[in-house]
């Protein structure tokens, strides 16, 4: 599917981005990083995504921990303003380098 929408973009930059999730603590926090992801399943995808990104050239940036679970809002999967803030300034960083790179 990736290879897909890359071919499609042609000479457009792409940037992929492993969006964070939050790692909670507490209950079952050994073997879940949250209500919707194994650790052992969310490892091996991340693990799989970047082989295949450096394997193929792309443009990858993984930030899946970034954002602490404190600046997430009452679900796994929706950040704070300032989780926003914070995951933005880093996506801003990697779209100014790859587009550096770009030219």
């Amino acid at each position: 599917m990736l290879s897909a929408g890359l071919k499609v973009a042609g000479q457009t930059p792409v940037l992929i981005i492993n969006e964070p999730i939050m790692v909670s603590s507490g209950k079952n926090s050994e073997i879940r990083y949250n209500f919707y992801y194994p650790r052992w399943v969310y490892d091996e995808y991340r693990q799989a995504l970047s082989q295949e990104a450096q394997k193929n050239g792309w443009n990858y940036l993984d930030l899946w921990n970034l954002i602490p679970e404190t600046e997430f809002t009452n679900s796994a999967i929706h950040l704070s303003p300032a989780g926003e803030q914070t995951f933005a300034a880093e996506v801003a960083k990697a779209v100014q380098a790859n587009t550096c790179l770009a030219k």
